[in-house]
């Protein structure tokens, strides 16, 4: 109902744990050998890639904390809107374990994308309203 799923990798590993979720979002079988960067990259909107790629790769490669949001490209071409965080934690070997997880929020962007629209534009032309007329009057007044 949330659409969040959960992962979990030792970063002496390439095993990544995750839950039937983040399989479905992130493309990914539970168990499978490969570093998480490559999961997570690999469905990553090309658009996003580059800022996307800056946050996370300090996370993936030396076990820091990181959150983000990007659309990811799931089965089928879809485009989702995605939220990732990620906690790392430090064992007692010395290496670090992410425990992270990944929500779909492709819902909530809709939402703040229509209200937006109804803020700013007319419902029935489409053209700027008052309020976004107002808000363009006072910038070139001030």
């Amino acid at each position: 109902m949330a659409k969040l799923g959960q992962w979990e990798w030792h970063s002496g590993e390439l095993t990544l744990t995750c839950s039937d979720e983040v399989e479905r979002l992130l493309l990914v079988r539970n168990g499978s050998k490969f570093h998480p960067g490559e999961v997570v990259f690999r469905n990553i909107h090309a658009e996003d890639c580059a800022e996307t790629s800056k946050l996370l790769q300090p996370g993936l490669a030396h076990g820091a904390n990181f959150q983000t949001n990007y659309r990811g490209v799931l089965e089928h071409g879809q485009i989702a809107y995605l939220h990732q965080e990620a906690i790392s934690e430090t064992t007692e070997d010395g290496s670090h374990v992410l425990t992270g997880t990944v929500q779909d929020i492709t819902a909530l962007r809709r939402t703040e994308e229509q209200a937006h629209l109804l803020t700013y534009y007319d419902e029935v032309t489409k053209l700027p309203n008052r309020t976004m007329i107002n808000q363009d009057w006072r910038s070139v007044v001030a």
